[in-house]
């Protein structure tokens, strides 16, 4: 399983248009940790999982299914059955460290 969460992370971000301290802001975790999540040198703990498919609308599964490119249906089909919109995402609190 090498190299699939952390690369569905970048994908994610990405798809949002975050910078790694972007999504670190909003998570509560420093930038370089989820510099060390993206290429899967740190496994998060499965509260961040949790609130990373909250923030971003993907099921925490997404995350574990190995990369593909992104389509449309796929977008869809992942935002749609976690019913979890983009308007959900920017009213999530960035937290202070």
């Amino acid at each position: 399983m090498a190299m699939i969460f952390g690369e569905r992370v970048r994908q994610v971000r990405e798809y949002h248009g975050l910078t790694q301290r972007e999504l670190a802001e909003r998570l509560g975790i420093s930038q370089a940790a989820v510099y060390s999540i993206e290429s899967d040198r740190l496994k998060p703990a499965a509260e961040l999982v949790e609130t990373l498919a909250m923030c971003t609308g993907f099921l925490p599964g997404f995350f574990a299914r190995p990369p593909e490119p992104f389509s449309e249906g796929t977008l869809f089909i992942h935002r749609a059955t976690g019913r979890i919109r983009e308007e959900v995402w920017q009213t999530i609190p960035k937290r202070k460290h």
